[in-house]
């Protein structure tokens, strides 16, 4: 019976190790390539506004990606201020390839406090997309553009907090179950 309540103990402490240790998506789900037919893309965007990326650097050493810092030139949904931070993993299918000093059109989702924009988002390169037209004029004509604050919004990731409170509490759960053994 001990072994059965062992079995269970380390079941339970694998599990909630997994949930909080795993960079996991459980609200959004892309496909790589696949992007929302327009105009159910502009309606389903959290954040649609143009910027140059001033910088990006990685994400702290337990994330996979990087954050971006872009100058927001001109903001249709989301963004109200000059500067933005948003994140872009390194996932399966990769992030969007943002370029430093580039512009671009952003069509960013909310994911608990942080701004990603996954590969399939339906952003583009403002400097050399031929559908950048089309997307700037339905968006002038449906959305109205929005004044923008001297001021800078940063996304917030709290995956670094859940995995290092994961980690202390799979450590202590192993503690406990080999001290109960004991």
């Amino acid at each position: 019976m001990d072994i059965f309540k062992i079995s269970i103990s380390t079941v339970i402490m694998l599990v909630t190790a997994v949930i909080f240790i795993t960079n996991y998506d459980f609200q959004t789900a892309f496909a790589c390539q696949v992007v929302d037919p327009r105009p159910e893309l502009y309606e389903r965007a959290d954040f649609i506004f143009i910027g140059t990326v001033t910088k990006a650097h990685q994400y702290a050493p337990l994330e996979n990606g990087e954050h971006v810092t872009l100058h927001v030139t001109k903001s249709w949904k989301g963004v109200d201020t000059e500067y933005v931070t948003v994140h872009n993993d390194y996932g399966f299918c990769g992030g969007f390839p943002f370029i430093e000093d580039q512009s671009f059109l952003v069509y960013g989702f909310k994911n608990i406090y942080e701004i990603k924009i996954p590969f399939g988002s339906g952003s583009m390169s403002a400097e050399s997309s031929s559908f950048l037209d089309r997307d700037t004029q339905y968006l002038d004509s449906h959305y109205a553009s929005i004044e923008l604050k001297t001021e800078h919004t940063m996304s917030v990731s709290i995956f670094p907090v859940l995995q290092i409170l994961g980690g202390f509490t799979a450590i202590a759960m192993t503690t406990f179950v080999v001290i109960r053994r004991a």
